[in-house]
């Protein structure tokens, strides 16, 4: 991968476990959103670390044990991650018990998250550490018998500027 690529990929199912650091202005995407590509298993779907400018488009992670999404600020806590936008994916079954998100999200600043669904988690459905001036509108959080949620949304430590607007909460 290389800053400003564009990836679209297949249907099709495809394993967890995927990590992603420095690089910037990435979209990932659906090749058919009608059809998305599904991510299982592994410890995290995904893992973006230093990704300013990424684009996650139409995509489905499912089953991993310690988290959906993972982005972060690469532990740079005085250089936020900027520009980040998390759209119509559907993120289920994560954990199923102990302190396993979702989305979690650490030192980023500008995120957008926006018409995603996050059904069953162990942890929190979207967990931010350090984030700020950030969006979450038109999401689902659906809380499933047998996963350990504490929270749909948790803003903690320095969080500020958060905006959630639009979304459903069912047993989350």
């Amino acid at each position: 991968l290389k800053p400003g690529t564009t990836l679209k990929i297949s249907p099709g199912e495809y394993p967890g476990g995927h990590t992603v650091s420095g690089i910037e202005r990435l979209t990932i995407e659906a090749l058919d959103p009608k059809q998305p590509p599904v991510f299982k298993g592994g410890k995290t779907g995904f893992q973006f670390s230093r990704c300013a400018e990424l684009t996650l488009r139409h995509l489905r992670i499912s089953g991993q044990s310690v988290n959906g999404l993972n982005l972060d600020d690469g532990g740079q806590l005085d250089q936020p991650v900027t520009g980040i936008t998390i759209e119509q994916v559907e993120v289920s079954d994560i954990g199923p018990s102990g302190n396993h998100d979702g989305i979690k999200c650490s030192g980023l600043d500008k995120l957008t998250i926006r018409d995603c669904t996050i059904a069953g988690w162990g942890g929190q459905g979207i967990d931010f550490v350090g984030c700020h001036r950030s969006l979450i509108t038109g999401c689902r959080f659906i809380g499933k018998e047998g996963f350990t949620a504490t929270a749909g949304i948790q803003l903690k430590g320095g969080t500020s500027d958060v905006v959630v607007e639009n979304c459903q909460f069912i047993n989350a």
